[in-house]
């Protein structure tokens, strides 16, 4: 199978994984495979996102500030975003200094769902 044909069975993989232990599974297949590693973060953020897993999202906070260092010599900023609607500034912080997040963290306001409904 070629490279590229390979990379794209992969991400179809992760990208079609209904939970998260499906998702694991196929994230390690894929890590022995040689998918860039973004590619599998990306995955498990968006599987996040669909899934509204919070555990998941603080789990892949020390991969996001990782990622944030090596992409800071490209001008690329890697950024958390609060999405808990109760108190949303105070949570935001409370929540930023709880996990010692050092990457951008932005607060999503209570009238705006944008990233929650998607």
């Amino acid at each position: 199978m070629a490279h590229a044909d390979h990379e794209s069975t992969m991400i179809e993989k992760l990208t079609s994984a209904k939970t998260e232990e499906a998702l694991n599974a196929v994230a390690d297949e894929a890590k022995k495979e040689g998918l860039p590693h973004q590619m599998v973060v990306e995955a498990k953020l968006v599987f996040g996102m669909q899934t509204q897993n919070t555990p998941l999202f603080v789990a892949l906070l020390p991969e996001l500030e990782a990622a944030a260092l090596e992409l800071k010599p490209f001008n690329i900023t890697v950024a958390g975003l609060n999405v808990d609607y109760r108190d949303t500034e105070l949570t935001a912080e409370k929540k930023r200094t709880e996990h010692q997040i050092t990457i951008p963290w932005l607060v999503e306001g209570k009238d705006a769902h944008p990233v929650a409904s998607a």
